[in-house]
C-alpha cells in the first residue's frame, strides 16, 4: 500500500506524538477526479458531509445545496452550478469521513491504521484556486497528509500546545503561532507528510487543481481511560456514591475515593481490558466479498 522508508516500531518509537515525518513517493496515486466526482454522487443524499471554507470562513450549505423529494423520501442534493462557483472563486471543498463513500480511500485509512495501531478516518480536500482553507492552525489530532492529485504547499510550526485534546482548539491562540516554518515545501501526487497533534500548520494551493486527504488519527487518551474507570468501576465503591454535601466529611470521603481511583487506575488488568475493549471496537473489517463469501460457507 504505502512504501514508507522506516518500519512501524522506528515510526513509534522516534515520529509519533513527537515529530514531523515526510515520505517522498510513498505510493502510486490511483485516484483521479472520475473517482472524486463518484463520491460525491454516491454521498449526494448525505451532502451534510461536506463543507465549502473561502479561506475565512465556512460557507453556509443553503449556498450550494437544496432540499430534494424523490420518490417520496426528503434529502439533499447540490446545486452543481453553485457548487462550480463558489470553487472557481478560490474555496476549498472538504469531504469529510471519504473513507465511508470510497473503497480505495478505505484501504489507506486500514493501511494507516495498522501503521498506528489506532483508528485512522479520512477527509478529503478538493481546491482549484490559490486560498489557504484554515490558515495557520493545529489540529487535534494526528494527521497524515496523503496527497492523491497535482501538489500543495504545506507550513510547519513548532508546538506551543502539546497534545491537545478535541476541545482544546487553536482558534483563540493563534498569536502564539511561531513565525516561522520549521518546513515549508510542496506536496506532490504520491508524497505523505505526518503532522502530530498540536503542530501548527497551513495548505496553501497553488492556483491549479489538487487533492488530497487528511487521514486523522483517532487514539483514545489517558483521560478516556480515566473516564471508562469511572463511569465501569468507580461507582462500585462506597466513598464514589456519597453525595456532596456540607453535612458530611467531604474532605475525607474524597481522599477515600481518591485512593480507591488510583488503585483501579493503575490495576494492570483493568489497563488490559480496557485495550481490548478498544481494539475489539477498532477492529478494522475487512471488505465486503460477494457472492464468494456466501457460496463457500
Amino acid at each position: 500500500m504505502f512504501n514508507f522508508s522506516i518500519g512501524k516500531d522506528e515510526f513509534l518509537s522516534q515520529f509519533y506524538e513527537q515529530d514531523i515525518y515526510l515520505e517522498r513517493q510513498a505510493f502510486e496515486p490511483e485516484l483521479n477526479w472520475q473517482h472524486i466526482n463518484e463520491v460525491l454522487h454516491a454521498m449526494q443524499p448525505m451532502c451534510s458531509y461536506t463543507r465549502l471554507h473561502d479561506g475565512t470562513k465556512v460557507i453556509p450549505q443553503t449556498e450550494y445545496t437544496e432540499p430534494h423529494l424523490h420518490v417520496g423520501l426528503h434529502s439533499h442534493r447540490f446545486i452543481q452550478q453553485a457548487l462550480y462557483k463558489h470553487l472557481s472563486a478560490g474555496s476549498t471543498l472538504i469531504i469529510d469521513r471519504m473513507e465511508i463513500f470510497s473503497p480505495k480511500i478505505k484501504q489507506y485509512c486500514d493501511f494507516l491504521s495498522g501503521f498506528t495501531d489506532q483508528p485512522v478516518v479520512a477527509n478529503g480536500y478538493a481546491a482549484f484556486g490559490e486560498k489557504e482553507s484554515f490558515g495557520n492552525h493545529w489540529d487535534t489530532h494526528d494527521v497524515f497528509a496523503v496527497q492523491l492529485i497535482g501538489r500543495k504547499r504545506w507550513k510547519v510550526y513548532a508546538p506551543t500546545y502539546l497534545l491537545p485534546m478535541p476541545n482544546q482548539t487553536s482558534q483563540a491562540r493563534k498569536q502564539d503561532c511561531p513565525s516561522e516554518p520549521i518546513l515549508d515545501t510542496y506536496l506532490n501526487a504520491g508524497d505523505i507528510l505526518y503532522v502530530p497533534r498540536g503542530w501548527w500548520h497551513t495548505a496553501i494551493p497553488g492556483n491549479e487543481e489538487t487533492f488530497h486527504i487528511a487521514a486523522g488519527v483517532h487514539p483514545a487518551r489517558l483521560a478516556h481511560y480515566a473516564t471508562w474507570i469511572c463511569q465501569s468501576m468507580l461507582t462500585e465503591h462506597l466513598s464514589a456514591r456519597q453525595s456532596l454535601s456540607d453535612h458530611k466529611n467531604e474532605r475525607q470521603h474524597l481522599e477515600e475515593m481518591a485512593d480507591c481511583l488510583k488503585h483501579l487506575l493503575l490495576d494492570q488488568d483493568n489497563l488490559h481490558g480496557f485495550k481490548r475493549t478498544l481494539r475489539e471496537y477498532n477492529h478494522v473489517k475487512p471488505e465486503f466479498n460477494l457472492p464468494e463469501a456466501v457460496t463457500s460457507s
